[in-house]
């Protein structure tokens, strides 16, 4: 429909997004590795309730085939196409919006279901709460941030809210990768059981480095930096220096 409505592909291949320039592209490129990067951090916590091997590659493949890289080339299509970043308006331009239904169904319920999951059950096992206060309070907060956003402007705080989102997901992919690549030597002795409820190194870590992306994203004025998993890697190895020592005097382990 967007291609009939916009007189072929042409257009939208050379359209000029409507916010051409007001974000560095280094930072968007930062910004969408650090998007799969978190995708890929939630998905073995949820993809240890399904049923057997299969289902979990299949759900695995639908989840970045259809969730990512499909919903992601609709929203290019849309936006480029009809210079409309609202999902609901874009669809009703062309006269589909039943489709706008069926894409909050398909991509934001689960998403944010899941994103609402994945916070109450960290909060439940750093912090020994029982899960039905942290599923309270997640949902109290999710539902009030939510209502913020809509009344405050879905498309400004969205925004906002992707510039915030700059600064806490990026860290994560950086400790993940610094502690399981090279301060645990990729094996775990006392495999997943064997390692404590919480990795505070990580923790700490990753308080670090969100005060510092802040300090260099918001008054240094950085645009590469502090979107990238870079200072939590360095830092994480910096305090994880007697652990991974330890770790690689030990004899290497094959896989059998």
């Amino acid at each position: 429909a967007v291609v009939a409505r916009t007189g072929g592909w042409s257009h939208i291949v050379n359209a000029i997004p409507k916010l051409a320039g007001k974000m560095a592209l280094p930072t968007i490129i930062g910004l969408g590795v650090a998007k799969w990067l978190g995708g890929a951090t939630v998905t073995p916590d949820l993809m240890r309730f399904g049923k057997d091997a299969k289902a979990v590659i299949i759900t695995t493949l639908a989840e970045f085939l259809v969730g990512n890289f499909g919903f992601n080339l609709l929203g290019l299509i849309l936006g480029l196409g009809i210079g409309v970043a609202d999902l609901g308006k874009a669809f009703s331009m062309i006269g589909v919006s039943i489709l706008a239904l069926v894409a909050f169904i398909v991509q934001g319920i689960n998403v944010e279901m899941n994103e609402l999951y994945a916070a109450s059950l960290s909060f439940s096992n750093t912090f020994t709460i029982k899960r039905y206060i942290t599923n309270l309070a997640v949902g109290i907060a999710g539902i009030a941030i939510g209502y913020y956003g809509i009344t405050h402007g879905i498309i400004g705080s969205f925004l906002t809210f992707i510039g915030y989102i700059a600064y806490a997901l990026p860290p994560l992919s950086g400790i993940i990768i610094a502690d399981y690549y090279l301060v645990q030597k990729m094996h775990y002795p006392g495999g997943l059981e064997g390692l404590p409820s919480v990795n505070w190194r990580a923790i700490v870590t990753f308080i670090i480095t969100v005060g510092l992306n802040i300090y260099l994203g918001y008054y240094l004025k950085d645009v590469l930096l502090y979107s990238t998993p870079l200072l939590s890697f360095l830092i994480y190895l910096l305090i994880s220096i007697p652990q991974m020592i330890k770790n690689w005097r030990q004899p290497s382990y094959t896989k059998s």
